[in-house]
């Protein structure tokens, strides 16, 4: 079983800074070669560690022990458009740039093709997807529905089931949090999420999409 998450825009002031990191793989320098609108910084982060988005705060990393980062180690990809599959605690730099930005080089999807996907689906049966549908897109592709399992998240207010982008990115950061400190490793663990009053709605939720409603 395998997690996906998006990266986020907003890049964590706080987080641990190295001065070497991960050698990049050929399609990165690529991109960097051809792609001069792409911020990047000079030192490098822990992926894990260096995203500060709504999504990120509410994994609540501060909770994680060592059991803990042994599980992520073990279950996250994080899917970037510049470094492809990044696992958690690869030491990258701070950049800006996403699947949808105009470049010369034209669509990025069309850049890297399946070569995320291969990666992110090496030896697995089942992916969990946390990431957005921008992200989420250049793996879902090149897999069968039974095998990749997406989420809506619902607030019912005053009897009105509401979503957008806030609640989704908050409660997927939350689902990660609860995944990850249950050591969940089937899709039946996870119908149990019940952080901030959420709770699996067995009559909204599908094989391959679980629907999870906050009161």
């Amino acid at each position: 079983m395998k997690i996906i998450l998006s990266p986020a825009k907003t890049i964590s002031k706080t987080c641990e800074r190295f001065s070497f990191g991960l050698n990049f793989l050929e399609k990165t320098n690529e991109i960097l070669k051809n792609v001069p609108e792409v911020l990047i910084s000079k030192d490098y982060c822990k992926a894990f560690y260096m995203y500060d988005g709504m999504c990120y705060k509410n994994i609540n990393r501060e909770e994680f022990d060592n059991c803990d980062l042994e599980y992520i180690k073990e279950h996250l990809i994080i899917i970037s458009a510049l470094y492809g599959a990044v696992k958690p605690f690869d030491l990258i730099n701070p950049y800006r740039l996403d699947f949808l930005m105009k470049t010369k080089m034209g669509n990025l999807y069309n850049f890297w093709k399946d070569e995320i996907a291969k990666e992110v689906l090496k030896d697995e049966n089942l992916i969990i997807n946390l990431a957005s549908d921008e992200f989420s897109k250049v793996i879902k592709k090149y897999i069968t529905d039974e095998k990749f399992l997406d989420f809506e998240f619902f607030e019912n207010a005053d009897g009105k089931l509401k979503k957008h982008s806030t609640i989704s990115k908050k409660a997927r950061g939350m689902m990660l949090n609860f995944i990850t400190k249950n050591k969940i490793e089937n899709i039946e663990g996870i119908k149990q999420f019940n952080k901030e009053g959420y709770k699996f709605s067995e009559e909204m939720s599908f094989e391959n999409k679980f629907v999870f409603i906050k009161e």
